[in-house]
């Protein structure tokens, strides 16, 4: 898989900024997007919700490859159920597909986090 161009993780950080303001904004106070390789690291700075301290701060949402389209990425969920450090679990969406539009892929990773 190749590397994606800085126009395309410019764009990536784009959609998700925006994405997040118009579907998380009581959820998600911003977003980080960092590359390395064909891979992009999402993370999300979380607001605590009902006074809760264990999920406030910035938290791994998930992990991009970069399939050569803007609008298809292979999806890995951040997962805890690794041990304290976590890792990266390859998965799919809710579509079916282990791939998708970078705003499914964050919906499908932050989902546990949708409020009530």
């Amino acid at each position: 898989m190749s590397k994606p161009s800085e126009r395309v993780l410019l764009d990536l950080e784009r959609r998700l900024k925006e994405h997040c303001q118009k579907h998380w904004p009581d959820r998600v106070k911003s977003i980080a997007v960092r590359a390395r390789g064909a891979f992009v690291y999402v993370d999300a700075d979380l607001v605590a919700v009902d006074g809760g301290e264990d999920e406030e701060g910035e938290q791994p949402v998930c992990r991009l490859r970069y399939l050569g389209r803007d609008d298809q990425w292979e999806f890995a969920y951040y997962s805890w159920s690794r041990g304290s450090r976590g890792g990266y679990e390859p998965s799919y969406l809710n579509n079916g597909r282990p791939f998708g539009t970078p705003e499914e892929c964050f919906d499908c990773a932050a989902f546990p986090w949708r409020p009530g």
